[in-house]
């Protein structure tokens, strides 16, 4: 359909339909560039228009070419960023307006344009990408499931037959979260109690700022109870956009199953929040007693307080964290050994991991004394030698660890909350996705569960013994106790009892062993004897504590509590001068995090005030620094009140940065989610306010309408390159991709100008002539041929540009010398600048 001068419309109606196939013909799209309403112009022409049909709508409106319009730049824009703009000036319009017979008549219409049109091109337009309301909603729906792009795209493509580019889903994606309402953080405690049933503990500092989040389901609380022994303890981070890490504290239950003990959102890891963590873990489920094991890293933080709350549980060393931690240390920078002497160590130090037993250790460990360096030997008898128990894997056996020689199952759930969760997501879309993983992974091991009393093995057992331990333990402990069964006619003699051993298996597992089974054969006795084996392994033990056999639905479930512990003020104990260095370390890093985020004027402005404080420090000099409400002034209006020669340092921290320690003091997983195991020969900035003298007990105050008053830690902005970008798997740099020139006639004009003043001046002529529209004067022109750029003599270079930054005298001066350096150039080759 073609629209022509002159066609009429009965309503504005009928005039869209006929723009739309208009469009749709000749592949163009029009935008409304200028209208008044019906409604409007009554105002004004009351009896003119008193007539006129509302169907109309407008008075007049003026459709343009979408490619019609010039761009307009903003005045304070420095194209620094590479921009592109639709607007080509095209010439195209469409103008209607109400006509004596009150109808819409097209009075003026332009059909050219200044571009190309065709079918592809008109496709790929905005507004023929438009998805409707319906579809960017079932969009944002695939997306929060993690659908993949690439197929909602082509899903959509064959659905609709509109392109949608990957740009499109992301953005309709990130409209989507905006439009999601926003909780505060009583309502989300509020909906923990209420709808998770979960116990909440929250603590506080004196001044009402959120330090710490204990949380526990009524499903934690009783897998606990029923399975005790053995605790993985361990943090994830990049989480919450406040970088709070997340610590988990995770059990093995009879089956082998890896069930959630306890949740904890802690904003610092130091020794008083660490202590109130396991301490409320500690007060609410009086099962701990019988924790034999906590499995952890080499965080001497959480490891001193670990032991002073549970000083009967043993705490053992992930050996993937044994190994990673050493690889770390032992190195030529800061060990100053050869790189021989390290791999040398190395090896040694992983074969001394995987000893069975101390006179295997003690062999490997004289081995290690006489090939290792010095450096490398203080370094290991300091940190590794006088807690062995706790790493080398055949003495961690004694523990009764049941087998588990790593924390690989809390980094496997670990691993399904960043599956899920995303990184740096606020904390209403932490807890939602969290019980989301904790729901999904429940239902997968109810399901294990469910199966133990629902199938039964097609496979004939090999004797009645096997048959008999089979209905006796579950299918995780009976696949142990099967190869032992297999093995003990290996077995040519053996010292143990028919009750007990003291090989590593029956120590770990607490089941009856190879030996157990050839001492028990040979003295003629029945090799089943369910006494043996430990309690926890049997089917009988498991469906009775089991949650999904003992199922309580919600309106069962009473309602959970809510305490709110606020932790008294510390005293500052007098601090050494490396824990200085690691306190004002924090506060250095904050002020890089600021610095990073400022425009640039503002950044060169900060670091000069940081040069003035530092050289008035370094000098013995105190500041006192004026605070100016314009904040556009330059560095010279901070004026120094007062300089004096100082004997003692006032170390009194500002407001402003008083919580600097809480966002600062945080551990940033790279390699996963474990954290930086350097602390094992630096004592960490945690311990500064450890065993404080006259330390008052928490106080605890059972009160909801508290929660409006706790202030959330500030949401820490993300930006640069994460740690070990500029890296390559296996950890050496990454060749830099080496950028090509650009030629001068392809460069913008503004740099163009630049260049040519420079040329005949010198680069801070160029930055007053930019900054403050200074003239270029006579004095500014190099008076020596030869000390300008031959590059200004190329046919690209027009000198001309420059002529209205310069006055009349320095313009005819520097015509002048390039006629000079024109005559004196001899043998000149013009080349491509």
């Amino acid at each position: 359909m073609a629209l022509q001068i002159g066609d009429e419309f009965n309503s504005f109606e009928q005039f869209q339909q006929a723009l739309i196939a208009y469009k749709n013909a000749k592949f163009m799209d029009f935008a409304i560039s200028d209208c008044r309403t019906l409604t409007a112009a009554k105002k004004t022409c009351p009896k003119k228009l008193e007539n006129t049909p509302e169907t109309l709508k407008y008075y007049f409106i003026k459709y343009k070419c979408i490619h019609g319009g010039v761009h307009k730049k903003r005045k304070t824009c420095l194209e620094q960023r590479a921009t592109s703009t639709i607007k080509q000036e095209c010439p195209s319009f469409i103008y209607l307006k109400i006509n004596n017979k009150d109808k819409l008549v097209v009075d003026k219409m332009c059909d050219t344009h200044n571009h190309e049109t065709s079918e592809t091109l008109f496709n790929n337009l905005p507004n023929q990408r438009r998805m409707t309301p319906k579809d960017k909603s079932d969009i944002i729906q695939l997306m929060d499931m993690r659908a993949n792009k690439k197929l909602i795209q082509v899903k959509y493509l064959t659905e609709t037959g509109k392109i949608i580019t990957l740009k499109d889903l992301s953005n309709i994606r990130t409209k989507g979260k905006q439009i999601v309402e926003k909780k505060d953080f009583e309502q989300i405690v509020e909906e923990l109690r209420i709808k998770y049933k979960c116990d909440i503990e929250i603590l506080t500092d004196s001044e009402q700022k959120l330090q710490g989040i204990f949380l526990q389901d009524k499903r934690m609380k009783t897998v606990f109870e029923a399975f005790p022994e053995i605790v993985f303890a361990d943090a994830t981070y990049k989480l919450l956009d406040s970088r709070i890490p997340v610590f988990v504290l995770l059990v093995e239950d009879g089956n082998g199953q890896s069930e959630i003990a306890s949740i904890g959102l802690l904003v610092n890891e130091l020794h008083e929040t660490l202590k109130w963590f396991f301490q409320t873990f500690q007060k609410n489920n009086p099962a701990s007693i019988n924790t034999n094991v906590f499995m952890t890293d080499k965080d001497m933080n959480e490891r001193k307080v670990i032991n002073d709350i549970f000083p009967d549980a043993m705490l053992l060393i992930c050996i993937f964290h044994a190994l990673r931690t050493f690889h770390r240390e032992i190195t030529c920078d800061k060990l100053g050994i050869t790189p021989q002497e390290r791999d040398q160590s190395k090896v040694l130090f992983e074969k001394l991991c995987y000893s069975d037993n101390e006179e295997e250790y003690q062999k490997l460990y004289d081995t290690l004394k006489s090939f290792a360096p010095a450096q490398v030997m203080d370094y290991f008898n300091k940190n590794w030698h006088p807690i062995r128990n706790e790493w080398v894997v055949g003495m961690t056996y004694n523990s009764g660890n049941f087998l588990n020689r790593t924390n690989n199952r809390l980094e496997s759930f670990n691993g399904k909350l960043k599956s899920v969760i995303d990184s740096f997501s606020n904390l209403q879309e932490f807890f939602e996705k969290l019980f989301v993983v904790l729901k999904c992974l429940r239902i997968e091991r109810d399901s294990k569960a469910l199966l133990i009393v629902q199938k039964w093995p097609t496979t004939k057992f090999l004797n009645a013994v096997e048959e008999q331990y089979f209905r006796l333990l579950t299918p995780y402990a009976f696949d142990f106790l099967k190869k032992q069964l297999l093995q003990k006619s290996t077995i040519v003699e053996s010292t143990s009892t028919d009750q007990s051993c003291s090989c590593a298996f029956f120590r770990s597992m607490k089941l009856p062993c190879k030996h157990i089974f050839k001492k028990r054969e040979h003295e003629n006795l029945s090799l089943f004897d369910p006494t043996i084996c430990d309690n926890r392994w049997t089917r009988n033990y498991y469906t009775k504590s089991h949650v999904v056999f003992n199922t309580l639905s919600n309106d069962q479930v009473q309602c959970s509590s809510l305490s709110i512990t606020h932790q008294p003020e510390q005293r500052t104990k007098c601090l050494t001068s490396h824990e200085k260095y690691r306190k004002a370390s924090m506060y250095s890093t904050k002020i890089s995090e600021i610095l990073s985020t400022v425009s640039n004027d503002q950044f060169h402005r900060k670091i000069e005030q940081l040069k003035l404080i530092i050289n008035c420090w370094a000098n013995n000099k105190e500041l006192s620094i004026k605070l100016l409400e314009d904040d556009t002034c330059l560095l010279d209006d901070y004026i120094i009140e007062e300089e004096v020669d100082v004997e003692e340092e006032d170390t009194a921290d500002h407001d402003v940065i008083s919580d600097i320690s809480q966002m600062t003091n945080y551990k940033e997983d790279t390699d996963g989610d474990d954290d930086d195991d350097n602390a094992i020969i630096i004592p960490s900035a945690n311990e500064l306010f450890a065993n404080l003298p006259n330390a008052k007990e928490p106080v605890v105050k059972e009160n909801i309408s508290q929660l409006a008053c706790i202030q959330l830690p500030q949401k820490v902005k993300v930006c640069g390159r994460p740690k070990g970008a500029t890296l390559t798997t296996i950890g050496l740099p990454k060749k830099r991709v080496q950028t090509k020139p650009i030629p001068f006639i392809k460069k913008h004009y503004r740099t163009k100008e630049n260049i040519i003043i420079e040329w005949l001046t010198n680069k801070n002529v160029v930055d007053q002539v930019r900054r403050n529209n200074y003239k270029i004067c006579e004095s500014d022109i190099k008076c020596q041929p030869n000390q300008i750029c031959t590059g200004i003599l190329e046919d690209d270079v027009n000198i001309n540009s420059i002529k209205p930054y310069c006055t009349e005298t320095a313009w005819h001066l520097a015509i002048k010398m390039l006629k000079l350096k024109k005559k004196k150039l001899i043998g000149y080759v013009r080349c491509v600048i």
